[in-house]
Formats: structure tokens, sequence, C-alpha cells
């Protein structure tokens, strides 16, 4: 199969669109978890937070409008009990929007 500049050109893009969705915080240890009036998760990590989509709040989001929301909370609390550190992807172009606040995006988790 012969490829073309302009085929290998599309993958690179598709490769460097894949990755460049989100900002992963590194190791971090939850600090405090909460829940606020309209499901929305609420973290803190006791590092420094990252704010790649320039939200006016520092606290992490969990938005409840993703399939994996439940899951991603659970993963949280799990964390936070048997203390256990997380790599969190916040997503980079979006905030969770509540009210005139808004919050860097949780788009992903792994325990460590």
């Amino acid at each position: 199969m012969k490829l073309s500049i302009k085929s290998i050109s599309m993958f690179a893009l598709m490769a460097v669109g894949q990755t460049a969705h989100s900002a992963g915080t590194g190791t971090v240890d939850i600090d405090t978890i909460s829940v606020g009036s309209t499901g929305i998760v609420y973290l803190e990590t006791l590092q420094s937070q990252i704010n790649p989509a320039n939200c006016s709040e520092s606290r992490y989001a969990i938005d409840t409008e993703l399939p994996g929301a439940r899951h991603m909370y659970m993963l949280a609390l799990t964390a936070r009990v048997s203390n256990l550190s997380l790599n969190i992807s916040i997503d980079n172009n979006r905030c969770v929007i509540i009210g005139s606040k808004s919050y860097p995006k949780v788009f992903n988790m792994v325990t460590r």
C-alpha cells in the first residue's frame, strides 16, 4: 500500500486532535468532594489545580450530563476513602457552567 504525504498528514492531524482534547493533572490526591444542588460533583485536590480553559473557578467539576459521570464520582469517592491518587484529565476547551460561574470540566480519571 502506497501512502501519500496527504494521507500521512491526515493521520498525524487525527492523532494530535485526539491528544489535544484534554490536559492531565499528573498524580493528585483528592482533598474535598462535594455535590451541589444541581447534582454537579466538585473536586478539590491537595495539589495545585490546572485550568486550561480559563474557567472562573478553580475546583474541578464532573458534569452529570456525561455518560460516565456516576462512575467518575464513584472512582473519586473510592480514591478519597482509600487514600489512592488519581490522574485527572481536564477538558482544554470547555468549562462546566453553573449560573455565573464556570469550573474546569473533568474529562477522564484513572487511579494510581
